[in-house]
Protein backbone atom coordinates (compact mmCIF):
# COMPACT_ATOMS: atom_id res chain seq x y z
CA UNK A 1 0.00 0.00 0.00
CA UNK A 2 1.54 3.49 -0.79
CA UNK A 3 1.89 6.00 1.76
CA UNK A 4 0.53 9.64 0.64
CA UNK A 5 2.71 11.95 0.36
CA UNK A 6 1.50 15.86 1.33
CA UNK A 7 2.27 18.46 -1.19
CA UNK A 8 4.91 21.04 0.38
CA UNK A 9 1.26 23.48 0.35
CA UNK A 10 -0.22 21.03 2.14
CA UNK A 11 2.64 21.20 4.98
CA UNK A 12 2.53 24.61 4.88
CA UNK A 13 -0.89 24.75 5.77
CA UNK A 14 -0.11 21.78 9.16
CA UNK A 15 2.83 24.31 9.81
CA UNK A 16 0.69 27.53 9.97
CA UNK A 17 -2.28 25.83 11.70
CA UNK A 18 0.38 24.98 14.47
CA UNK A 19 1.85 27.91 15.07
CA UNK A 20 -1.56 29.84 15.11
CA UNK A 21 -2.87 27.26 18.04
CA UNK A 22 0.82 27.51 19.94
CA UNK A 23 0.17 31.36 19.72
CA UNK A 24 -3.54 30.93 20.78
CA UNK A 25 -1.94 29.05 24.13
CA UNK A 26 0.78 31.72 24.74
CA UNK A 27 -1.66 34.94 24.99
CA UNK A 28 -4.10 32.85 26.94
CA UNK A 29 -1.10 32.24 29.19
CA UNK A 30 0.02 35.78 29.52
CA UNK A 31 -4.27 36.70 30.06
CA UNK A 32 -4.34 34.06 32.74
CA UNK A 33 -1.29 35.44 34.28
CA UNK A 34 -2.19 39.36 34.42
CA UNK A 35 -5.62 38.14 35.51
CA UNK A 36 -4.41 36.15 38.48
CA UNK A 37 -2.11 38.75 39.60
CA UNK A 38 -4.68 41.07 39.67
CA UNK A 39 -6.72 39.29 42.06
CA UNK A 40 -3.33 38.19 44.42
CA UNK A 41 -4.35 41.31 46.71
CA UNK A 42 -7.43 40.13 48.24
CA UNK A 43 -11.32 41.50 48.01
CA UNK A 44 -10.19 43.65 50.98
CA UNK A 45 -7.97 46.35 48.95
CA UNK A 46 -8.83 49.80 48.08
CA UNK A 47 -10.36 49.68 44.22
CA UNK A 48 -7.98 51.55 41.37
CA UNK A 49 -10.11 52.25 37.85
CA UNK A 50 -8.46 50.01 35.66
CA UNK A 51 -6.82 51.60 32.63
CA UNK A 52 -8.58 50.88 29.22
CA UNK A 53 -7.11 49.31 26.66
CA UNK A 54 -5.09 51.11 24.37
CA UNK A 55 -3.78 50.81 20.56
CA UNK A 56 -0.25 50.93 21.94
CA UNK A 57 -0.73 47.94 23.89
CA UNK A 58 -0.38 45.57 20.88
CA UNK A 59 2.90 46.22 20.96
CA UNK A 60 3.89 45.38 24.42
CA UNK A 61 5.51 42.35 25.68
CA UNK A 62 4.32 39.84 27.86
CA UNK A 63 6.62 40.93 31.07
CA UNK A 64 5.48 44.68 30.24
CA UNK A 65 2.02 43.81 30.41
CA UNK A 66 2.86 41.79 34.25
CA UNK A 67 4.60 44.92 35.03
CA UNK A 68 2.03 47.28 34.46
CA UNK A 69 -0.44 44.91 36.17
CA UNK A 70 2.17 44.92 39.37
CA UNK A 71 2.20 48.16 39.69
CA UNK A 72 -0.93 48.86 39.71
CA UNK A 73 -1.92 46.34 42.77
CA UNK A 74 1.15 48.14 44.70
CA UNK A 75 -0.13 51.22 44.31
CA UNK A 76 -3.66 49.95 45.46
CA UNK A 77 -1.70 48.18 48.64
CA UNK A 78 -0.18 51.68 49.42
CA UNK A 79 -3.47 53.75 48.86
CA UNK A 80 -4.90 51.47 51.90
CA UNK A 81 -2.13 52.14 53.34
CA UNK A 82 -2.49 55.41 53.68
CA UNK A 83 -5.99 55.17 54.52
CA UNK A 84 -5.67 52.59 57.71
CA UNK A 85 -2.30 54.73 58.90
CA UNK A 86 -4.56 58.33 58.85
CA UNK A 87 -7.39 56.31 60.47
CA UNK A 88 -4.68 55.24 63.49
CA UNK A 89 -2.60 58.14 63.36
CA UNK A 90 -5.53 61.00 63.20
CA UNK A 91 -3.28 63.46 64.64
CA UNK A 92 -1.52 63.94 61.65
CA UNK A 93 -3.95 64.58 59.55
CA UNK A 94 -4.93 67.53 61.74
CA UNK A 95 -1.76 68.92 60.58
CA UNK A 96 -2.91 69.70 57.63
CA UNK A 97 -5.40 73.02 58.09
CA UNK A 98 -8.86 72.75 56.42
CA UNK A 99 -7.76 69.10 54.58
CA UNK A 100 -10.02 65.96 55.22
CA UNK A 101 -8.80 62.36 53.90
CA UNK A 102 -9.60 62.16 50.31
CA UNK A 103 -7.48 65.33 50.03
CA UNK A 104 -4.63 63.79 51.21
CA UNK A 105 -4.71 60.91 49.30
CA UNK A 106 -5.50 62.00 46.16
CA UNK A 107 -2.61 64.40 47.02
CA UNK A 108 -0.85 61.45 46.68
CA UNK A 109 -2.36 58.97 44.91
CA UNK A 110 -4.31 60.90 42.14
CA UNK A 111 -1.08 61.46 39.91
CA UNK A 112 1.86 59.17 41.88
CA UNK A 113 4.26 60.42 39.04
CA UNK A 114 3.54 64.29 40.75
CA UNK A 115 3.15 63.95 44.05
CA UNK A 116 2.66 67.22 46.04
CA UNK A 117 5.87 67.29 48.17
CA UNK A 118 4.87 70.51 49.70
CA UNK A 119 3.89 69.11 53.53
CA UNK A 120 7.13 67.62 53.31
CA UNK A 121 9.19 71.00 52.50
CA UNK A 122 10.57 69.47 49.04
CA UNK A 123 11.79 66.08 50.08
CA UNK A 124 10.97 63.32 48.34
CA UNK A 125 11.65 59.51 48.24
CA UNK A 126 13.76 57.59 50.71
CA UNK A 127 14.56 61.76 52.31
CA UNK A 128 10.46 61.88 53.10
CA UNK A 129 10.19 58.51 54.44
CA UNK A 130 13.08 59.41 56.94
CA UNK A 131 11.37 62.36 58.09
CA UNK A 132 8.61 60.59 59.48
CA UNK A 133 11.18 59.13 61.78
CA UNK A 134 12.93 62.07 62.57
CA UNK A 135 12.04 64.53 66.08
CA UNK A 136 13.16 67.31 64.46
CA UNK A 137 10.09 66.98 62.06
CA UNK A 138 6.60 68.04 63.37
CA UNK A 139 4.58 68.39 59.98
CA UNK A 140 2.35 64.73 58.62
CA UNK A 141 4.76 62.27 59.63
CA UNK A 142 1.75 59.86 58.01
CA UNK A 143 2.16 61.97 54.28
CA UNK A 144 5.91 61.89 54.74
CA UNK A 145 6.25 58.16 54.99
CA UNK A 146 3.31 57.25 52.54
CA UNK A 147 4.02 59.58 49.71
CA UNK A 148 8.18 59.14 50.41
CA UNK A 149 7.38 55.29 50.05
CA UNK A 150 5.24 55.51 47.18
CA UNK A 151 7.84 58.22 44.90
CA UNK A 152 10.67 55.82 45.99
CA UNK A 153 8.33 52.60 44.16
CA UNK A 154 7.63 55.01 41.36
CA UNK A 155 11.75 55.73 41.11
CA UNK A 156 12.04 51.42 41.45
CA UNK A 157 9.96 51.23 37.80
CA UNK A 158 11.58 54.57 36.44
CA UNK A 159 9.30 57.09 37.43
CA UNK A 160 7.00 54.83 34.62
CA UNK A 161 3.39 53.50 34.53
CA UNK A 162 3.40 52.24 30.83
CA UNK A 163 6.17 50.05 30.04
CA UNK A 164 6.68 47.98 26.26
CA UNK A 165 10.26 45.90 26.68
CA UNK A 166 13.00 44.48 29.42
CA UNK A 167 15.20 48.17 28.59
CA UNK A 168 12.19 49.89 30.42
CA UNK A 169 12.49 47.51 33.52
CA UNK A 170 16.16 47.66 36.32
CA UNK A 171 15.42 44.37 38.47
CA UNK A 172 17.90 45.46 41.12
CA UNK A 173 15.89 48.56 41.39
CA UNK A 174 12.80 46.39 42.25
CA UNK A 175 14.27 44.21 44.42
CA UNK A 176 16.05 47.31 46.26
CA UNK A 177 12.73 48.76 46.68
CA UNK A 178 11.29 45.33 48.54
CA UNK A 179 14.29 45.96 51.34
CA UNK A 180 13.15 49.53 51.48
CA UNK A 181 9.93 48.52 52.52
CA UNK A 182 11.01 46.29 54.71
CA UNK A 183 13.00 48.48 56.75
CA UNK A 184 10.16 50.80 56.77
CA UNK A 185 8.09 47.93 57.81
CA UNK A 186 10.49 47.66 60.81
CA UNK A 187 11.44 51.22 61.59
CA UNK A 188 7.51 51.80 62.12
CA UNK A 189 7.23 49.15 65.26
CA UNK A 190 10.46 49.89 66.39
CA UNK A 191 11.65 54.14 66.03
CA UNK A 192 10.27 56.20 68.74
CA UNK A 193 10.58 59.18 69.94
CA UNK A 194 13.27 60.81 72.62
CA UNK A 195 9.83 60.61 75.02
CA UNK A 196 9.74 56.52 74.04
CA UNK A 197 6.40 57.07 71.71
CA UNK A 198 5.97 55.31 68.21
CA UNK A 199 6.40 57.82 65.70
CA UNK A 200 3.58 56.55 64.10
CA UNK A 201 1.17 53.71 65.14
CA UNK A 202 0.04 50.63 63.04
CA UNK A 203 0.37 47.24 64.72
CA UNK A 204 -1.63 46.77 68.12
CA UNK A 205 -0.21 47.00 71.10
CA UNK A 206 -0.05 45.31 74.41
CA UNK A 207 -3.25 46.02 75.67
CA UNK A 208 -5.47 46.35 72.73
CA UNK A 209 -7.27 44.13 70.38
CA UNK A 210 -4.99 41.85 68.30
CA UNK A 211 -4.44 43.66 64.73
CA UNK A 212 -1.82 43.07 62.04
CA UNK A 213 -3.31 44.15 58.98
CA UNK A 214 -0.40 46.92 58.49
CA UNK A 215 2.44 44.11 58.83
CA UNK A 216 0.29 41.90 56.27
CA UNK A 217 -0.24 44.93 54.30
CA UNK A 218 3.61 45.71 53.91
CA UNK A 219 4.04 42.28 53.12
CA UNK A 220 1.91 42.14 50.31
CA UNK A 221 3.78 45.11 49.01
CA UNK A 222 7.34 43.42 49.69
CA UNK A 223 6.33 40.35 47.92
CA UNK A 224 4.91 41.92 45.16
CA UNK A 225 8.38 43.99 44.80
CA UNK A 226 10.42 40.86 45.10
CA UNK A 227 7.54 38.88 42.54
CA UNK A 228 8.17 41.17 39.80
CA UNK A 229 12.28 41.77 40.67
CA UNK A 230 12.90 38.03 40.00
CA UNK A 231 11.15 38.11 36.95
CA UNK A 232 12.67 40.74 35.28
CA UNK A 233 15.92 39.19 36.42
CA UNK A 234 15.16 35.62 34.99
CA UNK A 235 14.14 37.61 31.44
CA UNK A 236 17.37 40.00 31.21
CA UNK A 237 19.57 37.33 32.17
CA UNK A 238 21.04 39.93 34.96
CA UNK A 239 21.34 38.95 38.69
CA UNK A 240 20.22 41.04 41.59
CA UNK A 241 23.07 41.69 44.09
CA UNK A 242 21.98 41.28 47.85
CA UNK A 243 22.69 44.12 50.58
CA UNK A 244 23.39 42.78 54.11
CA UNK A 245 22.52 45.20 56.70
CA UNK A 246 21.88 44.07 60.32
CA UNK A 247 18.23 45.01 61.59
CA UNK A 248 19.37 47.75 64.36
CA UNK A 249 21.62 49.52 61.86
CA UNK A 250 19.62 49.62 58.78
CA UNK A 251 19.42 52.05 56.24
CA UNK A 252 17.31 53.16 53.78
CA UNK A 253 18.67 52.19 50.27
CA UNK A 254 19.07 54.75 47.49
CA UNK A 255 17.14 54.36 44.63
Amino acid sequence: MSVPVYSSFANKLLIDRNLRYQRGHRTAGVVALVALLILLPGCGSAKLAARPFQVQDVAKSDLAMVMEAHQQQVLTQLQLLTKKLYQRNPRELRKQPAQILPDRLAAIFYNPLEIDWTPTGGQRNIAAMRLAFDPEFHGDRVYAFCAGMTDMIMSAYGHRQTFYTLNDIDAQKLYDSARNVEIAAWKINHDRSPTGELFLLSNSRPGEVQNYSFERLLGKIIAQQDSIARIAANRSNHNIKNLMQTIAGVVFIPI
